[in-house]
């Protein structure tokens, strides 16, 4: 990739997630008729959880749809849930593809990746629609990204000695915030779940 490639755009293909929303949509049908066949719970309850869920799923598809990555001479633009965020080529300390495992139905050792631009800070800031389920050879193409960066960061763009250390500890908080993902579970439907029977115990 170089400059005459840019300005170049990564964005959610057709369908690519329909499997998830066909399950979302699933539970979404199994949920409705559970909550119309529960007598003991007030109308208002039967009412309201299909409508929260309906509306919760169509804001997920709907921000789904939105998201992007935009490359152009300045720098990277990425949609996330909330707003545009634009860094510069200068900013960046490193483009990465990574891998995470867990991919279920593509046999041992299947993963997923996605690419990230890392901050000298340490943060690291996702690409929407640059991973493998938007992009074959993701990370063929995320190496013609970090050419195009090699070329428009400018003669002035130092490496930060203490980058990696910092990218070192924010991985391991994230590394530790998803070990402790499975207990933070539990709790959460635990407190749903006694919500749901206060609901009916008090009805």
């Amino acid at each position: 990739m170089d400059q005459g490639t840019l300005p170049r755009e990564y964005r959610t293909r057709a369908g690519s997630a329909g499997g998830a929303y066909l399950w979302m949509g699933l539970v979404w049908v199994w949920g409705c008729y559970q909550s119309a066949t529960a007598d003991r719970l007030p109308f208002w309850w039967r009412v309201a959880l299909p409508v929260l869920a309906a509306l919760l799923l169509a804001f997920a598809a709907y921000a789904r749809a939105r998201r992007f990555t935009v490359l152009d001479e300045q720098g990277i633009a990425v949609r996330s849930l909330l707003r545009v965020r634009r860094v510069r080529w200068a900013e960046l300390h490193d483009i990465r593809a990574e891998g995470r495992p867990g991919r279920a139905g593509r046999g041992p050792g299947a993963e997923w990746v996605s690419a990230y631009a890392y901050l000298p800070g340490g943060k690291r800031v996702s690409l929407p629609c640059v991973d493998d389920r938007e992009v074959e050879g993701v990370r063929t193409e995320v190496a013609l990204i970090r050419a195009a960066w090699a070329g428009l960061r400018g003669p002035g763009w130092r490496q930060d000695p203490g980058a990696e250390a910092r990218i070192a500890r924010a991985a391991a908080q994230r590394e530790w915030w998803a070990r402790s993902a499975g207990a933070k579970a539990v709790i959460g439907t635990a407190t749903l779940a006694g919500i749901a029977l206060l609901v009916v115990v008090l009805s």
